[in-house]
């Protein structure tokens, strides 16, 4: 119903920051309540946002002049997520995620603050 929330964890999710690096590690817990649904060209589409509490390990190789260097650290902070699913073929038709991430990072045993913002916008092609 039009209102209603949930919530979802991702116990351990392993992914990949940049090519060649180690495996990073991503643990969250969102809470997804249901806007509206609407009937958009013969399609049940149902709006969804969603926050999301994320904590993550990363490991991030870099090339610095040729030597490859690899970046560890730990971030944390939210996610914010719009989608429009289909409620009938149980899919996405349109998502916009903003992710504000920050945290404590090393590298050549200098410790640094980063901040990083990420944005993806994905729509389902006809």
């Amino acid at each position: 119903a039009i209102g209603d929330t949930w919530i979802s964890n991702v116990e351990e999710l392993k992914f990949y920051v940049s090519m060649g690096s180690p495996p990073s590690q991503w643990w969250s817990r969102a809470v997804w309540n249901l806007k509206k649904v609407k009937d958009k060209r013969g399609i049940k589409t149902a709006l969804i946002d969603g926050i999301d509490e994320i904590r993550t390990e990363m490991n991030i190789t870099i090339d610095i002049f040729g030597e490859r260097r690899i970046i560890t650290g730990n971030a944390s902070g939210k996610r914010n997520v719009t989608l429009r699913w289909d409620v009938e073929k149980t899919g996405t038709i349109f998502a916009r995620t903003n992710c504000h991430l920050q945290g404590d990072f090393e590298m050549d045993d200098e410790i640094f603050h980063v901040k990083i913002f990420m944005r993806n916008i994905s729509k389902k092609v006809q």
